[in-house]
């Protein structure tokens, strides 16, 4: 019987160890014996070994790492996950992989919390411009409903077949932290204008009309209106400050208009909204 390939560590006298491929194979003259080959395979041993180690601590990395990690092919389609991508997610490895990259499934909206067009997406500018994207924040929308603040990074794979990674952290608790130290500061800065234009003027008109130009410089807003609270859910405008190139919505929008009973309910409770974009 022919044996191929066995593989052997053999001790040399200097004492380093050898791994050998032996072939051998019986002649056809039963008192010759048999012939035997072998060559010295240690170096692709030893890259063998390399690889597997390589493997195992990039495959342990992969699944305790507490970033979430996607890989996908060159036709973008999702090919592989970690574990925190599907927590952060909110969606399983087999969810996943049921999408592309940059699919417009994705729900995702820019630091301004309009929706980010795909071309923006990070995994596609990373593609378009050939170079690791670095420090990408956006929101996305989960399959719950909830949205999340991501701090992505994405980079194109030099391997044939592959496209590109992303890894993403929750970095939601930050930005609502600083979100809510924006909103004080901003607060505080509208009381401070407050108290400054009430001391400067007597004026109501000129008081209330200066703290709208005010607020509205210090919220980089297009519009700012002060509005006084009428009976029967009427209001009128007391003060306004636009943008150049805006129509004023004095004595044409807020004076003896009926407003809907849900503004003043949530005025009153502290719950605004957008009614009118």
């Amino acid at each position: 019987q022919v044996v191929t390939n066995f593989e052997m560590w053999v001790n040399r006298p200097d004492g380093s160890r050898v791994c050998l491929s032996v072939t051998a194979a019986p002649l056809p003259n039963p008192e010759l014996g048999v012939v035997i080959a072998f060559f010295d395979i240690t170096q692709m041993k030893q890259v063998e070994q390399d690889l597997a180690a390589a493997r195992l601590k990039y495959q342990t990395l992969f699944e305790a790492i507490p970033l979430g990690i996607l890989l996908t092919d060159d036709q973008g389609q999702i090919i592989e996950v970690n574990p925190a991508s599907s927590d952060i997610v909110g969606m399983s490895a087999e969810e996943h992989k049921k999408r592309r990259f940059n699919d417009e499934q994705w729900e995702c909206y820019d630091s301004h919390g309009l929706p980010l067009a795909v071309q923006d997406y990070p995994g596609m500018i990373a593609l378009r411009e050939n170079r690791t994207v670095r420090g990408i924040e956006l929101q996305y929308k989960s399959p719950n409903g909830k949205l999340i603040w991501l701090d992505v990074t994405a980079a194109p794979i030099p391997i044939p077949g592959l496209g590109v990674v992303l890894t993403y952290a929750d970095i939601t608790d930050r930005k609502l932290a600083e979100l809510a130290l924006q909103k004080q500061v901003q607060q505080e800065c509208l009381l401070t204008l407050i108290s400054q234009n009430i001391y400067r003027s007597l004026n109501l008109n000129q008081t209330l009309g200066s703290l709208a130009h005010n607020i509205r410089n210090t919220l980089a807003a297009d519009r700012v209106l002060i509005v006084r609270l009428l009976p029967q859910n009427r209001a009128e405008t007391v003060a306004e400050s636009i943008i150049p190139g805006l129509d004023s919505l004095n004595d044409c929008c807020w004076l003896n208009v009926e407003l809907p009973e849900f503004c003043i309910a949530e005025y009153l409770t502290a719950e605004y909204q957008f009614v009118n974009h």
